[in-house]
Formats: structure tokens, sequence, C-alpha cells
């Protein structure tokens, strides 16, 4: 027996957990329509203080783009962790920690003009908060129930 299939998964039935959709959207004949489309539906069928995690290669230029195009009321962070070993731990009290960075998006959800990234071979976290509250100056206020994820 394979122990891939004696892993149990622990996820709640009525949330999901996708494994590269979004990168394998990104790869087709009609990339771009095809992923929005995809995150188009994600919006959909998240209830409001759901979450949708992509981690990908995808670089923040391009993501944050597709991620800002649908039209829902998800407030998007960026993480960033590199992908190489020698800049993936730090040490600290004498234990290896996983080195991941949050990056502040500007108020159009998109990276800083000055924002330089330090090693290009990382793996970006794009974590989106689904809210239809929105308040007075159009800011969303995001809950942290569900949990959609695509690598």
């Amino acid at each position: 027996m394979h122990l891939f299939f004696s892993l149990p998964l622990y996820l709640p039935l009525y949330q999901t957990f996708s494994v590269g959709t979004l990168d394998a959207m990104m790869c087709g004949d009609d990339a771009p329509h095809g992923a929005y489309k995809m995150l188009a539906e994600v919006a959909r069928l998240m209830r409001p203080g759901g979450i949708y995690m992509l981690i990908t290669y995808g670089a923040p230029k391009e993501r944050l783009t597709l991620l800002n195009q649908v039209q829902c009321c998800w407030e998007v962070e960026l993480y960033i962790m590199p992908a190489t070993p020698e800049y993936q731990l730090k040490w600290s009290n004498g234990a290896a920690h996983a080195m991941m960075e949050k990056v502040a998006l500007t108020v159009d959800r998109q990276l800083p003009p000055d924002y330089v990234l330090k090693n290009p071979e990382s793996h970006f976290i794009y974590v989106c908060y689904k809210s239809d509250i929105v308040t007075e100056d159009n800011s969303m206020v995001a809950g942290q129930d569900d949990a959609m994820t695509s690598f």
C-alpha cells in the first residue's frame, strides 16, 4: 500500500484543498482568461470569511494583477519564502525556523513601486480573505473561517 493513501487528510468536509490548479490554468492556450474564470468561481463559492490560499512560483506582478481582476471582495496578503536552502531557515534560540517575509501591498493591492525581490527563486504565498462587508472608505473587513488552498 502506498504511504500517500494511508495518510488521513484532516480537512472538514465543506473545505476544499486544491493542488496546482491556478498554475495549471496559467499554462493553457487561453491562460489569463481561464485563470480569471477559475478565480471568479472560487470567489463565488467561498462564503464570507473564507480564505483562498495560493502557493506558487508565480511572481507577484502577474499573480496580484490576476487576483485583483476578480470581482470579489477579498483582501490579499503576500508572503515570500525563499525556495533555495541557504535562504530557507533562520536560527532562533538554537532552533531553525522557516523564513517568510510579509510584503506590505499598496492601497490598490499591488507591490510598492520601490520593492525589490531579493531572491526570484521563492515561494509566493497569496492569502485572500473574502468578505462582503465594505466600509465607507471601500476597504474590506475580512474573517478567517474557511480555507481553500491551491499549491
